[in-house]
């Protein structure tokens, strides 16, 4: 009460639980698996059962349930009391049957069934090879691996004792919603039967398809609008042109090696990493050169740029019948090619294949030693 009283000074919520279970000392009712409850007490010389009609059991509930409604009134009314919790659980009135202390029972051991009702035991064929108190799975015939927990009858045991259960805690919660009905406050949920939750699952997958064809309609929704992959911008920049004497061209023989910076933008939401690479550099249709282009990462809207040197094929070059046509109207025209194959990654979830192509037109003119660069890019996935 004093913890009750100090949660409304301080404007909290209580949650409350109701926990019907065994006390390490007390001897408690137990759940009448037939016509009948049960109640088990040990002396020091024998065990003594002792039998409580089932529809004794649940008013007993109720009425613990009513004198907590009368005596905490004030709260409930005044909302301080926001959920009520009824323990039916592992631990609370569902596993105590089972599970007994006060009975020997100790973790891990499988407990026992409670069926203690005359008129079932001398109609039906109980299962007597479960084993007792602290057995384990595999030490009795039925529940071992390939237990006659299998068989027909033990199936047919099995649901209906589980479904004794759901309907004990059904009964139970049943009381708790009359018994709390016209308050503000929160019970636990209401355990379902087979029907109901089969038609809960049922619900809960199409509810489930649902959200993802939504989702599935949102994401391609996105991909060909936000998300549609935007071609890249790449541009070529010689350098060292300069220091470069056209001139020596017609007395060279060697291959001539030309600085470039490549120039890489990524306008994308994902970023693209590509591995090595060669571009050819075409003078008339005459591949005169490579350019190799090592691996690197683009990230999402960002630009890199890429150091590398184009190779320059001379004794090719001075080749080409329009060369010197070409020399001596003062400006060359080049062409390059490249692909870039590699991997888009979006979001660091998603991962495609693609390759970027640039295609570039380069005009250098030899006498201010400039050059000239348009390059148009696409990215295939």
């Amino acid at each position: 009460m004093e913890n009750v009283v100090f949660a409304a000074q301080c404007g909290m919520g209580i949650r409350i639980t109701l926990q019907f279970q065994e006390r390490y000392n007390l001897q408690r009712e137990m759940l009448g698996m037939g016509v009948v409850g049960a109640r088990k007490t040990r002396t020091r010389d024998h065990l003594i059962r002792c039998y409580v009609p089932a529809y004794v059991m649940l008013p007993m509930y109720t009425d613990y349930m009513m004198s907590f409604r009368d005596n905490m009134k004030d709260f409930l009314e005044s909302i301080l009391i926001i959920d009520i919790e009824v323990g039916l659980g592992p631990a609370g009135e569902l596993g105590y049957p089972s599970q007994s202390r006060n009975l020997g029972w100790k973790f891990p051991g499988i407990g026992e069934f409670q069926y203690y009702d005359k008129y079932l035991k001398a109609e039906w064929d109980l299962p007597n090879n479960a084993g007792e108190w602290n057995d384990t799975p595999e030490s009795t015939k039925n529940f071992r691996l390939g237990g006659t927990y299998q068989a027909k009858k033990g199936n047919f045991f099995l649901t209906w004792y589980s479904n004794k259960l759901l309907t004990h805690g059904d009964e139970i919660l049943d009381e708790a919603n009359n018994v709390f009905l016209g308050y503000i406050v929160k019970l636990a949920a209401k355990a379902e039967s087979e029907a109901m939750a089969n038609k809960g699952l049922k619900f809960c997958l199409i509810v489930s398809l649902l959200f993802l064809i939504i989702v599935t309609i949102v994401i391609v929704t996105l991909f060909f609008t936000v998300f549609k992959p935007k071609d890249p911008n790449i541009t070529v920049h010689p350098i060292g042109l300069e220091h470069f004497d056209f001139s020596l061209l017609p007395n060279i023989t060697a291959n001539v090696s030309l600085g470039m910076v490549i120039t890489i933008e990524n306008p994308n939401y994902g970023s693209f990493e590509f591995t090595n690479s060669i571009g050819y550099i075409n003078f008339h249709d005459t591949v005169v050169g490579e350019v190799p282009i090592g691996a690197e990462l683009v990230p999402a809207h960002g630009q890199i740029n890429v150091n590398t040197w184009a190779n320059f094929m001379v004794a090719k070059l001075i080749s080409v019948p329009k060369f010197w046509s070409d020399v001596l109207s003062g400006t060359l025209n080049f062409t390059s090619t490249s692909s870039l194959p590699g991997i888009a990654r979006m979001f660091k979830i998603f991962k495609l294949k693609a390759t970027a192509y640039s295609s570039c037109n380069i005009s250098l003119r030899i006498v201010p030693r400039n050059v000239d660069t348009k390059c148009i890019s696409k990215i295939k996935l």
